[in-house]
């Protein structure tokens, strides 16, 4: 459905991710996205991951967020992992600055089961709908449509408001009718990415590194690793840009060992999920990383 450098983006909320691992090329690791909130934005609403852990890691500005009924607000180098069943919200207070993002999203540990890529087809039919002019002005569709999603994705988000029970007694009324009046939670035209480009994948990916700046990792842990080919392509280079030679291989963090997978080889090679390893300027670091 995405590969590195789609673009997703949901002109209501003032949301804008350039995906930069996808559910084609992400292998068995995490999807990771840049998200730019514009200022003012925010997310539909709060909401909670039955069995997907969401990780947040700010390059540019300040994020707002709600997690677990405790404020926070993130700047550049902070980072906040939201844990599978905890209530989060976030949001872009300033209303001068954007707030440039990456987003992680895997599996809760348990959940084998669970299609993380599920999340993304969840994104792409609320932005569809509310680049459609299908929503309230904070990005919310119709009741109807709203319990039509809500039961289909019951798997991957449950909002917090109205209550629990409230929701499951509307939820049994409401679905139902939606389907009869066709309303669709999967909606073809809706649920892919709304572009590509090029010039903001190699803005999000330097953003990312952050080359000229060797004091700082940008993105401690797993953000120090993304997809080698989308910045050589997006760059025009052949080379890697950031001067690493070795080779294609799990990395290994103080705190995690992080698998991708191994490529399909009959994928195109220009899109096969071949991950580079990055050198992470943390000095805590290096000593994983030269293993």
């Amino acid at each position: 459905m995405s590969r590195c450098g789609d673009v997703y983006e949901n002109k209501v909320t003032g949301e804008y991710a350039v995906i930069l691992r996808g559910t084609e090329d992400r292998g068995h690791g995490p999807g990771i996205a840049h998200l730019t909130a514009r200022p003012g934005a925010a997310v539909v609403g709060e909401h909670f991951h039955p069995n997907l852990t969401e990780r947040f890691a700010v390059l540019g500005g300040r994020l707002d967020a709600r997690m677990a009924g405790k404020t926070l607000s993130l700047g550049p180098g902070q980072s906040a992992t939201v844990e599978a069943g905890v209530a989060h919200d976030w949001w872009n207070s300033s209303k001068t600055e954007e707030a440039h993002v990456l987003v992680e999203v895997d599996r809760a540990p348990g959940a084998d089961n669970v299609d993380p890529n599920r999340f993304e087809l969840l994104i792409g039919m609320l932005f569809g709908l509310a680049n459609a002019g299908k929503v309230d002005r904070k990005g919310r569709p119709s009741p109807l449509q709203a319990a039509v999603i809500a039961r289909e994705f019951a798997d991957v988000i449950v909002f917090t408001h109205p209550p629990p029970a409230i929701q499951r007694v509307a939820l049994g009324i409401l679905a139902p009718l939606g389907h009869l009046l066709g309303y669709r939670a999967i909606d073809p035209g809706y649920c892919k990415p709304h572009g590509m480009s090029r010039r903001r994948l190699k803005s999000s990916l330097e953003q990312a590194y952050r080359p000229g700046d060797p004091g700082r990792c940008s993105a401690p842990g797993i953000f120090c690793r993304l997809p080698y080919i989308g910045l050589a392509a997006s760059s025009g280079s052949t080379r890697d840009p950031t001067g690493y030679r070795g080779p294609v291989e799990r990395v290994s963090h103080p705190d995690r060992l992080v698998d991708v997978g191994d490529p399909d080889p009959g994928q195109d090679k220009r899109n096969c999920g071949h991950y580079q390893r990055i050198p992470c300027k943390h000095q805590a670091h290096r000593s994983a990383h030269n293993r």
